[in-house]
């Protein structure tokens, strides 16, 4: 199993169905009819998923220190999301059969809506984090949005 980062610690069961998947696309809501699942909690900024994807806590690590660099002191960073969902893997050169292989790793689901992460800043103004997650938001595995309280609705920020 992978180490290191944010893990599930109690599970009913080891192993993980995989999801339905319909021929052609991931199941979900087009990003243009993409409505805020959670609104935020404080006066922040955050960023929303315009589509489905999943997380690794190395990825989330990584889009942590990016936000801390691009906004210096006075800013914390809160997930909304959380890696629970087990994925397994066999063994490099084993043959087919015997069974479902070991878990791997954790991965966060995200769903197309969700609010991925919160940035609360204290003395920043907040154009100076909104451009920090834009920088940010490109690096995503899925499209992505900020949502301020000061940006309106229609000025979408996407980015792929």
């Amino acid at each position: 199993m992978a180490t290191g980062g944010k893990q599930s610690q109690n599970r009913k069961f080891k192993h993980a169905h995989r999801p339905y998947r319909s021929k052609g696309f991931a199941r979900g809501v087009p990003p243009h009819k993409a409505v805020l699942r959670a609104p935020l909690l404080r006066p922040a900024v955050g960023v929303q998923a315009l589509g489905p994807g999943v997380l690794t806590p190395m990825w989330m690590e990584k889009f942590r220190i990016l936000i801390k660099r691009a906004t210096g002191r006075g800013t914390s960073v809160r997930w909304r999301t959380f890696p629970d969902t087990p994925v397994s893997r066999k063994a490099e050169k084993t043959r087919m059969g015997k069974g479902k292989g070991a878990v791997d790793r954790y991965v966060a689901v995200v769903k197309t809506g969700q609010m991925v992460v919160e940035v609360y800043h204290r003395d920043l103004p907040t154009a100076l984090v909104v451009t920090a997650l834009r920088a940010t938001g490109g690096k995503f595995p899925f499209p992505v949005r900020i949502v301020a309280p000061t940006i309106p609705r229609t000025a979408d920020t996407t980015a792929a």
